[in-house]
C-alpha cells in the first residue's frame, strides 16, 4: 500500500481517505466574499431600514428612520429649530413584531454567513468541508433576500397602523413612494441598512456559487 500526500494509496490505485493537496482558490475566495457579507449583514443591525420623509418647502422637514431596535425622527423647522426623538416599539406591537422577526432573521443569516466563512477557508485545504460552506453560504444568503422581502411586504402596514396619530403617515403606501400634497412632500423608501442586508446577501450567494464551481479533482501534493 502506497501514499500519495496525506492520501493513502491501496492495491489497485484507488485512493482513499481525505486528500489535501494545494489551497483551492476558488474555496479561498468564497470563505472571503462570505466573510464579507456576514460583516456587512452585521453592520445593517444598526442602520435605519425604512426611512419616511416630510417637507414642507424650506420651513420645515422631518425624516422618521426604523431601525430593528427603534426609531429616531429629526426634524428642523425655521421657527422653532430642530430636534431630535428616540423611540422604541414597546407601545407599537405591530412594528414590534416585525422587528423582532426581521432579529432573527438576521442573526440567522449572520451565523450562517460566518459559519460558511470559515468552512470555505478551513475547506481550501479540506475538500471534504466544501459541501458544508456550500450549505451555510447558500442558507445564508438566502435568509438575507427574506429578511429584506420580509419588510418590504410587511413594515409599511405596521408603521401605518402603529403611527395612525402621525399626520405623513397617512400618506404612505407601499416600501417606497412619494405624494404631493399641497405645501408638502412626502417621501418614503428603504434606509442604507436595507441595502446593506442586499449587497451582503448577493455576496454570501456569490460565495456559494464559488464553492460549487470548486468541485474537481484536487491535486495531490507531492509524494511524501
Amino acid at each position: 500500500m502506497g501514499r500519495v500526500g496525506s492520501r493513502v494509496m491501496p492495491p489497485g490505485g484507488a485512493v482513499v481517505g481525505v486528500p489535501r493537496g494545494r489551497p483551492s482558490t476558488k474555496l479561498v475566495l468564497a470563505g472571503m466574499l462570505a466573510l464579507v457579507g456576514a460583516i456587512l449583514a452585521g453592520a445593517s443591525l444598526a442602520g435605519p431600514w425604512w426611512r419616511v420623509g416630510w417637507q414642507e418647502g424650506v420651513y420645515y422637514s422631518s425624516t422618521t428612520d426604523f431601525g430593528l431596535f427603534g426609531y429616531a425622527d429629526v426634524w428642523d423647522s425655521e421657527w422653532a429649530g430642530g430636534g431630535l426623538y428616540l423611540g422604541n416599539y414597546a407601545t407599537r406591537p405591530n412594528v414590534e413584531g416585525v422587528m423582532l422577526m426581521a432579529m432573527v432573521l438576521a442573526g440567522g443569516g449572520i451565523a450562517n454567513g460566518v459559519a460558511g466563512a470559515s468552512l470555505a477557508l478551513a475547506g481550501a485545504r479540506r475538500p471534504d468541508l466544501r459541501a458544508g460552506a456550500v450549505l451555510f453560504t447558500l442558507v445564508g444568503g438566502l435568509l438575507g433576500v427574506v429578511i429584506s422581502t420580509y419588510l418590504m411586504t410587511s413594515l409599511p402596514g405596521s408603521v401605518i397602523d402603529d403611527f395612525a396619530a402621525w399626520y405623513k403617515f397617512t400618506w404612505v403606501s407601499g416600501f417606497w413612494g412619494r405624494a404631493n400634497l399641497a405645501g408638502a412632500t412626502v417621501t418614503w423608501g428603504a434606509g442604507w441598512a436595507w441595502y446593506t442586508e442586499v449587497v451582503g446577501s448577493v455576496l454570501m450567494f456569490m460565495s456559494g456559487v464559488l464553492g460549487v464551481a470548486s468541485a474537481r479533482v484536487w491535486p495531490a501534493s507531492s509524494p511524501g
